[in-house]
């Protein structure tokens, strides 16, 4: 839960499915609900295990975390 009148606690969440729509998901606005289920497991691997992120230093989100913890 976000705090009251505070946008930037939505902001990682917000960036993920701006990405997801603009990248992963331009090509199936007509497709079933199956593949574009698919399509979305498929986007959430790919962003967390093999595209970087220039506000992680260039790391993937699982690189990053694995680097912290």
């Amino acid at each position: 839960m976000n705090r009251k009148g505070n946008s930037l606690d939505n902001r990682p969440i917000e960036y993920f499915f701006s990405i997801l729509k603009q990248e992963y998901l331009k090509d199936y606005f007509n497709s079933s609900f199956k593949e574009i289920e698919k399509q979305i497991n498929f986007a959430i691997k790919d962003y967390n295990n093999k595209r970087f992120q220039s506000n992680l230093k260039y790391l993937t989100p699982v690189e990053y975390r694995n680097q912290i913890f």
